[in-house]
């Protein structure tokens, strides 16, 4: 199940939310790709499914430019370490969320502004859940944006992660 930008907690019966928990719950998967919108009360972080989400919002948006950069882990994950391997260059972003209290379990795979969590992944009993935390993705859609970036590896890799693809573990 993707969430982009999702806001609009009232939109789906509180029921949908459970039975998503109960997907992941048992194997599926959850990636949400979010801007300021999982700051509001209509974010995805305040129904149900906020008890799995691996970062919680501060309310605080993050704007200036910045490369999204590896963590230490991310270095070394099979979701991201060959990410840049094709972009010594790649293009920037302008905007995130300021996130706090990652899930201990959680991998913080990629690094925003002040190096703030930007990619977060994390194994929920059976089954897989994703957060980025900016909606500035698609800007490595954009070959004006100092050529793009690893959008395509990034979204694949993810996607292929969450449906435990074995040579992403």
């Amino acid at each position: 199940i993707i969430f982009d930008n999702f806001k609009g907690k009232n939109v789906l019966s509180p029921l949908y939310f459970e039975n998503i928990l109960n997907f992941v719950d048992q194997g599926g998967a959850v990636l949400e790709i979010t801007g300021p919108s999982y700051n509001s009360r209509e974010s995805l972080f305040r129904t149900a499914l906020g008890k799995i989400l691996p970062g919680a919002p501060t309310g605080n948006v993050l704007r200036g430019e910045f490369k999204p950069n590896l963590s230490d882990i991310g270095k070394i994950h099979p979701i991201t370490k060959s990410l840049f391997n094709e972009f010594k260059d790649y293009g920037k972003w302008y905007e995130m969320n300021k996130i706090s209290d990652i899930n201990d379990r959680a991998l913080t795979l990629l690094l925003g502004i002040d190096k703030n969590p930007l990619l977060t992944i994390n194994r929920i009993n059976n089954g897989r859940i994703a957060q980025i935390y900016s909606h500035n993705l698609w800007l490595w859609t954009k070959t004006n944006n100092n050529n793009g970036g690893p959008y395509n590896l990034l979204i694949k890799n993810l996607a292929h992660w969450l449906m435990k693809e074995p040579t992403l573990e």
